[in-house]
């Protein structure tokens, strides 16, 4: 056979398969656009509906058609469409959809939550525990097991209100609940205050020495820790020993007994998920579970690497929560920036002028549409190591949150869960939240450089002060640094090597008690979009050092000497005395 054959019988081959390829591509197409076409469009074309239908009749006081409205969607929902379901999160799109499926799929949930929690309608032939079960595909539907410091067990919301007017109402499967939605029955559940804390067995190290703190501040709230039966019983009963036993630790030289036994539930969340959701829920994934399945009704959830520096209490007694029921806290204001195309899809996911037409949402305030994310594209705005919130107002944000954060294409373009506090509440149509006048700070020894005309503070922690420049709590532990990268740091950096001469060396470095004399708050530049130079962030600003070590977590807040727009704070005697208490306390064996 020549050697033109074989290419000619090789070319006809190559033809075919291509043909082949293109008639599968243009069915692939085909298939796609129908299901684009029936399903990925569906709520848009129900509202369509609903909107002819009945924003001409609406009565100004609007209840009983909106719950007419309600029963109307999810009807139209279940008969035009049977097998509706929101989007998976396995990551993977069909073609052609974008991220039209999320849309749908956020459409869905804020209507569930508009209709079954803010108006809490019981619609006896609309089917809530199948709508739910689309809704939430990877939850049982079960409570949560709650256990006591004590060893008492709860199979339903424990009793923690102190005044006893939340706790007549609790979950259950009794007659007068039936109809009601579950999550209308755990917001009608939900009592009292209370610290909140996601925990596995990495990490209790960091909520034992947080406990000490909590101890020393006198603080009289209860605390749930949240895990998904990945805690070990051994390290719970080490928890209830720190929490609960006489604790002696040396303070200023001194042996001090503190008080103040801390009333430590711990919440097994395995119950509410299905097998197969355990892997969905990791790393910054489960303070979800944590915010969602607590019992409070006003909750501060913590990070466990979190140190307050005032009772507790106090957080629900500033302003920004006594005026809105939230106080989120800003983070560094670092020049990183997202995608124009990220920040085009969470604008297309606010309430749509028919949802709030018809369901009286409210429309989106200048609050949210006009802060460093959706006027300047800022990647960093909240640091979510402390959260203050009342959930019974805000719970519908919370669960729509949980979803951002499952879904890849809504998750991937933050550093973890931070944006999703305040995205989830602005994207369901609450758009009252508050955020901390000042920006977070670096906390440290002050510096200065007369060269370059700053003075600084570099740090590994994270500091948020009040509007009176008081210290309200830090992220980041009370180590040099938290973390065991005394191997990398050594390996990677020149300048660490230099500087500690040994890898032990690193690791005492690290491991050492943090020093504070002072804090600098850079200005806040969160609202400019434009890039400033790395001189411009030397005068004024914050600037990551990798040649600190920390595995490039070391931050430097720097202030100019010459035209200071930052915030320089000296601690006092008294101050000064009462942070050192805290980092002996928080730093002992």
């Amino acid at each position: 056979m020549s050697f033109a054959h074989l290419a000619g019988v090789r070319f006809r081959n190559v033809k075919r398969l291509l043909v082949s390829l293109s008639i599968l591509c243009t069915l692939s197409y085909l298939i796609s656009v129908m299901s684009y076409n029936s399903e990925s469009r569906l709520s848009e074309y129900i509202l369509d509906e609903l909107y002819k239908r009945y924003t001409d009749s609406r009565l100004e006081a609007g209840f009983p058609d909106r719950e007419i409205i309600c029963k109307e969607y999810f009807g139209f929902l279940h008969t035009v469409h049977s097998d509706w379901k929101i989007r998976s999160f396995d990551n993977q799109q069909s073609l052609l959809s974008k991220n039209v499926e999320i849309k749908e799929s956020i459409r869905h949930l804020r209507m569930y939550t508009q209709c079954f929690l803010n108006m809490d309608y019981s619609i006896d032939d609309i089917n809530l525990p199948a709508t739910e079960d689309r809704l939430f595909p990877f939850l049982t539907m079960d409570l949560p097991t709650f256990t006591r410091w004590d060893g008492s067990i709860v199979r339903e919301f424990p009793c923690l209100d102190d005044s006893l007017n939340a706790c007549g109402n609790t979950v259950s499967a009794d007659e007068e609940n039936q109809y009601r939605s579950f999550w209308g029955n755990i917001k009608n559940s939900m009592n009292g205050k209370g610290l909140v804390i996601s925990i596995a067995n990495i990490g209790v190290d960091e909520t034992k020495r947080l406990l000490k703190t909590l101890r020393l501040l006198g603080n009289q709230l209860p605390i749930q820790l949240v895990h998904k039966g990945d805690l070990h019983y051994i390290l719970m009963a080490e928890l209830v020993a720190v929490a609960r036993n006489d604790l002696i630790i040396e303070i200023d030289g001194k042996l001090q007994s503190i008080g103040y036994p801390q009333d430590i539930w711990f919440v097994n969340t395995e119950p509410c998920l299905k097998p197969e959701a355990l892997k969905l829920f990791k790393r910054y994934s489960n303070k979800w579970l944590a915010a969602m399945f607590n019992s409070f009704e006003e909750m501060i959830l913590l990070d466990t690497d979190t140190v307050l520096f005032v009772d507790p209490i106090h957080m629900f007694e500033t302003p920004e929560y006594s005026e809105s029921g939230t106080h989120f806290f800003r983070d560094r204001p670092i020049a990183e920036f997202v995608k124009k195309s990220d920040v085009t899809l969470y604008r297309q996911l606010l309430p749509s002028l028919k949802e709030r037409s018809l369901l009286g949402i409210p429309s989106t305030s200048k609050y949210t549409l006009q802060n460093p994310f959706f006027k300047s594209q800022r990647k960093h705005m909240m640091e979510s190591g402390l959260v203050v919130i009342n959930r019974r107002q805000y719970l519908d944000g919370l669960l729509i949150s949980t979803f951002l954060q499952l879904w890849e294409e809504t998750s991937s373009p933050f550093h973890g869960d931070k944006e999703l506090f305040w995205l989830g509440q602005a994207i369901s149509g609450k758009g009252r939240y508050k955020f901390n006048k000042n920006v977070a700070g670096a906390i440290g020894i002050l510096r200065k450089d007369e060269k370059e005309g700053t003075e600084y503070i570099c740090s590994t922690q994270i500091a948020h002060f009040n509007d009176e420049y008081k210290l309200l709590w830090i992220n980041g532990g009370l180590k040099n640094c938290k973390l065991p990268a005394w191997n990398y740091d050594f390996k990677k950096k020149k300048a660490i090597r230099k500087k500690y001469n040994s890898v032990e060396n690193v690791k005492k470095h690290y491991q050492l008690p943090v020093v504070f004399d002072g804090a600098i708050i850079p200005p806040d530049y969160s609202n400019k979009s434009y890039h400033k130079t790395t001189k411009e962030k030397l005068k004024n600003g914050f600037l990551r050092d990798v040649n600190l070590g920390c595995a490039g977590y070391t931050w430097c807040a720097y202030n100019s000497l010459d035209s200071p727009e930052g915030k320089v704070l000296r601690f006092d005697e008294t101050e000064s005395q009462k942070i050192n208490n805290i980092i002996e306390v928080w730093n002992s064996k």
